[in-house]
């Protein structure tokens, strides 16, 4: 395998233009957040304080791990009151990063529905003494053992940041750009390791690398429990089991796919739309899942379904090959994260469906889109058969090779499939497309020097080597 350098930049263009036209006190930490989220190969990193999206790009590096962005995007007395909600989607949107994903609300309330271990903790809300020490406290009893705390703002002598951050006995030191960055982990190596690669951005006297026993008094909370430990809750299942209102018809396998795919939406301003409400019982359960800032859209020909409608939860007539119908859904409520076909299943609906509606301009280009009880894809009757023509799970097959079109040496073209998707996934009687702009994929190295793209070109060696 032969690598040759790209060059240090890290970031293609167009992120260097999204980046430059954010004004931030974070930028001069841009560098060092990036080289940790490849040092760790972070699973998940969550930024409390996003603002316009500065950091949270910075942490969202391709190829690794998710970011959750959490804000209440009003801004605060420090920052200034205004929403940032829609410039920070704008942002997500031209870098293609569907390993980002935005929560509207606040902290505290997030941290009650959280359930997964945190590697980076980076905390940037509000500044006072007291209310960072409060969203330390919610948020630590996440973190991995060997996690690493981000505290921004510890050089702004007026806030309280700094104080909580002298206080915290663990392993730490603070850079002094950027209107200060302190970084707080119990792995005293990995302190050691940041100061010796950052040397000139590290605030003389502040490296701290004893004290990496018991957790801080800053750090205190209750454990989180081993249900939250293993990150698999089915709380959907749950919810399913206890149901007792509109009839639901679901397959048990379809909860961990549901809960895999659905998760980064919940607490968020999600519209889902699902093509057959039935007798509305799952769009219940969506409402319940997606909880209060979730918009339900159920379509369904049988006008009997209007009467699911309920609080955030619309139903319109219509069938799911009537494209002009299905604009018109998407124009009412678009922009739409979440589309799911449980509607006739009927192999010729279902292509025409998604063929129209997986590259429509009010489907969010980061969103997903799931086909279920694809049993009948296998069913003469619903239009399949075992490698039938027309089935959709040969569609499937034939858009895994879609999707690696960037490989084929020109065996075949990208399509607008190929650039307008992450990742499939098959499961019994299911397909998963979770939706992401992008080109070409890039292979990045990473040490000493940061991170950097590199071109990889194989080469065949006749005796294997």
């Amino acid at each position: 395998m032969e690598l040759r350098d790209d060059g240090p930049a890290a970031r293609t263009r167009a992120a260097e233009g999204v980046l430059g036209r954010i004004t931030t006190a974070w930028a001069g930490h841009k560098d060092f957040a990036m080289w940790l989220v490849a040092r760790l190969r972070a699973e998940t990193t969550v930024d409390l304080g996003v603002d316009f999206g500065f950091s949270s790009f910075c942490f969202a590096l391709p190829g690794i791990g998710h970011v959750y962005g959490i804000d209440s995007f009003e801004g605060d007395a420090h920052a200034g009151f205004r929403d940032t909600y829609q410039e920070a989607l704008r942002g997500q949107r031209e870098l293609g990063l569907g390993n980002l994903t935005f929560i509207r609300g606040l902290f505290a309330d997030v941290a009650k529905t959280w359930n997964r271990r945190i590697d980076i903790l980076h905390v940037d809300g509000n500044h006072a003494y007291e209310a960072v020490k409060a969203d330390l406290s919610e948020w630590a009893r996440f973190m991995k053992p060997s996690g690493v705390v981000l505290l921004h703002d510890t050089c702004v002598g007026h806030f309280g940041v700094r104080q909580v951050f002298d206080e915290i006995p663990y392993p730490k030191l603070n850079f002094h750009q950027s209107h200060g960055l302190g970084v707080v982990s119990p792995d005293a190596a990995l302190i050691r390791e940041i100061a010796a690669t950052f040397p000139d951005l590290v605030e003389a006297g502040s490296v701290r690398l004893e004290g990496s026993a018991p957790a801080p008094a800053a750090l205190a909370s209750p454990p989180i429990s081993q249900a939250t430990a293993r990150m698999e809750p089915m709380t959907l299942w749950s919810d399913f089991q206890q149901h007792r209102g509109r009839l639901i018809h679901k397959w048990d396998q379809y909860f961990p796919a549901y809960e895999r795919h659905f998760a980064r939406f919940r607490n968020q301003a999600v519209t889902v739309v699902e093509l057959g409400a039935g007798e509305g019982g799952s769009l219940e359960l969506w409402q319940r899942f997606f909880g209060p800032y979730a918009r339900i859209v159920g379509i369904d020909r049988n006008p009997a379904a209007k009467a699911s409608e309920g609080q955030q939860i619309s139903v319109r007539i219509g069938d799911q090959t009537d494209t002009a119908f299905l604009d018109s859904v998407l124009a009412e409520f678009g922009p739409v994260q979440i589309i799911i076909d449980d509607g006739s299943h009927v192999m010729p609906h279902i292509h025409r469906s998604c063929a129209h509606l997986y590259h429509h301009p009010r489907f969010d280009p980061n969103g997903v889109y799931l086909v279920e009880d694809l049993h009948t894809a296998y069913w003469p009757e619903f239009g399949g058969g075992y490698r039938r023509e027309g089935s959709f799970i040969e569609t499937a097959k034939a858009q895994i090779d879609e999707l690696h079109a960037h490989h084929a040496r020109g065996a075949f073209q990208p399509t607008p499939f190929t650039s307008a998707t992450l990742s499939m996934h098959i499961y019994d009687s299911m397909v998963v497309y979770e939706r992401g702009r992008r080109g070409p994929n890039q292979a990045l190295m990473a040490d000493s020097a940061g991170v950097r793209p590199v071109r990889i070109a194989f080469r065949h060696a006749p005796n294997g080597d």
